[in-house]
């Protein structure tokens, strides 16, 4: 008898992925590139709390239109209690400005419905993507060392590691990664409530002791969407290779699904002992786990983040995968810089 599995449904196509052929220049970038990117907009600037704010956004896209922008995190149930309304239909933008199809909304959260919801309305509103937050680390409430801090620095600390503590405790951030299941739900619940925007994941290479890159693999295996299917399974001789079979035949599917983007910061977060600021900075990058990423899942998306803050860094990166994205390592470059060095990023 066939026996049917239900395998989770694909979520919406990149907006910004294309196919390019060899030698043929990007169309945002003025140059060749030496990978088959399939991003229209190989660059992106990272959502950062107290950077990326709405003003902040829309002064680097009068800098540049050729870069995808990312919002602060914003609380999904933030995004539900302000969605417009008669009586305040600009409630929501002050925490992500005015709607733009070219600036992503990162979402924080772990109920599936609240980001289903949240994400439906961020559509609604006229934004042309959404970012589940699978990365921000995690930390006490407490300042330490804040003695040699200015007011002014205190104050901003205290407002990172609140906010840090929200997401262990509030369960969304990059704890997410040790409960892929978790994850895969919120993507799923997403597509069950009609979100046609495209919908993408930022994560880490690992968190605490989940840092190998197998486990790496098995988190992001949870994100690539595969088609419902009928299939006659005969029983094999051992459970080992029972289990293998949905994984084999999906992989022959991923091939003509549309790609899932996963933006992946090339550092493990400890979410114990390290502040958000040293789980920028202690961990050691790791640039070789997300290239082999890359490499290994064809239908994956890939942009690398963490560190890059030169020009040269941006343009060996978008050899190994398809887009880079900048923080804060890279946000005090000039930006023209990279429009001299035929980057394209400026103008």
């Amino acid at each position: 008898m066939p026996t049917t599995i239900r395998l989770r449904h694909s979520i919406s196509l990149h907006r910004n992925a294309l196919i390019t052929l060899p030698n043929v220049r990007s169309v945002t970038s003025g140059i060749p590139l030496p990978r088959k990117s399939r991003l229209a907009r190989t660059t992106s600037v990272a959502p950062m709390i107290d950077v990326t704010n709405p003003h902040f956004l829309h002064l680097l896209r009068l800098i540049s239109s050729s870069h995808t922008l990312y919002s602060e995190m914003v609380h999904a149930n933030a995004i539900i209690k302000n969605a417009p309304s008669p009586s305040s239909p600009a409630s929501l933008y002050r925490f992500i400005g005015d709607p733009h199809p070219d600036t992503v909304v990162q979402l924080g959260g772990s109920d599936p419905e609240q980001m289903a919801r949240a994400a439906k309305i961020v559509e609604q509103v006229g934004f042309g993507e959404v970012n589940v937050n699978v990365g921000c680390p995690s930390d006490r409430v407490q300042v330490r060392g804040s003695a040699h801090l200015l007011p002014y620095q205190y104050i901003l600390a205290s407002m990172e590691r609140t906010a840090a503590f929200r997401a262990q405790h509030g369960c969304f951030g990059v704890v997410l990664m040790k409960t892929p299941d978790r994850v895969a739900s919120i993507l799923d619940a997403m597509h069950a409530h009609g979100v046609h925007i495209p919908v993408t994941v930022k994560c880490r290479i690992g968190v605490d002791d989940l840092d190998s890159y197998e486990y790496l693999c098995h988190f992001v295996r949870h994100l690539i969407p595969v088609l419902p299917i009928k299939f006659r399974i005969r029983k094999p001789s051992s459970t080992k290779h029972f289990s293998s079979i949905p994984t084999q035949l999906s992989t022959l599917l991923r091939s003509s699904l549309p790609p899932t983007h996963v933006i992946v910061h090339a550092r493990k977060a400890w979410l114990h002992g390290l502040s958000p600021k040293q789980n920028r900075t202690v961990p050691p990058l790791d640039y070789e786990r997300v290239w082999r990423l890359a490499k290994e899942f064809h239908g994956l998306v890939v942009t690398a983040n963490g560190g890059f803050d030169t020009v040269e860094k941006v343009r060996s990166g978008l050899e190994r995968c398809d887009g880079i994205m900048i923080g804060r390592k890279g946000r005090l470059l000039r930006w023209w810089s990279f429009e001299e060095k035929g980057m394209g990023m400026g103008r």
